[in-house]
């Protein structure tokens, strides 16, 4: 990749800091466009203002970067687009985990267990069905053994060395794919 195409940090610094009001003010009404595009998968309310301050900040950071064959308002609009898109997904998954997952865990199908033998072979029996369906992904299998230790997401990242994107990505992953044997089980 070319280092040259993509504006510095400091670039992107200063084309915020030179925008006028009149930009702004067309900022404002790309991200009110691009979430009432998205509104009816986002499921809550968004203020333009939080999706332009998002994309602000992702270009400061970094994780979107400005190509400067592209003017710095086009930037915006389709950083603005792409992060309204990718909220929108995020709450479909959620929704659609959350509808899916509604009878995962529970045993109504089961007796209770009799003694402490009985439910120690039922939870071996739940561990190998959790290690045979997530066989293939073994980053996936740690982030479920270590939210059983009773650990908590930064925890997690941190011991398993994932960044805030990946880990996002494993749960969604972990959710879609648990949800999946829930309803074939």
């Amino acid at each position: 990749m070319d280092n040259n195409r993509y504006a510095t940090p400091a670039e992107a610094r200063a084309a915020i800091e030179q925008l006028s009001e009149e930009d702004h003010a067309k900022l404002m009404m790309m991200a009110g466009f691009w979430l009432k595009r998205h509104e009816a998968r986002l499921g809550r309310v968004l203020e333009p203002r939080d999706l332009l301050g998002e994309a602000f900040e992702l270009t400061l950071n970094g994780e979107r970067q400005w190509r400067k064959t592209v003017s710095f308002l086009r930037h915006m609009d389709q950083a603005m687009r792409s992060i309204a898109w990718a909220h929108a997904q995020r709450a479909k998954t959620a929704r659609e985990g959350a509808r899916e997952l509604k009878g995962i865990g529970s045993r109504q199908d089961r007796p209770p267990p009799v003694s402490n033998v009985e439910a120690a072979a039922l939870a071996r029996d739940e561990l190998a069905a959790l290690e045979a369906l997530f066989a293939d992904d073994s980053v996936a299998l740690e982030v479920l053994r270590c939210r059983a230790e009773g650990k908590e997401g930064e925890e997690v990242r941190s011991e398993l060395r994932l960044s805030k994107t990946e880990y996002a990505t494993v749960c969604r992953r972990i959710v879609r794919k648990l949800a999946k044997y829930a309803l074939n089980n």
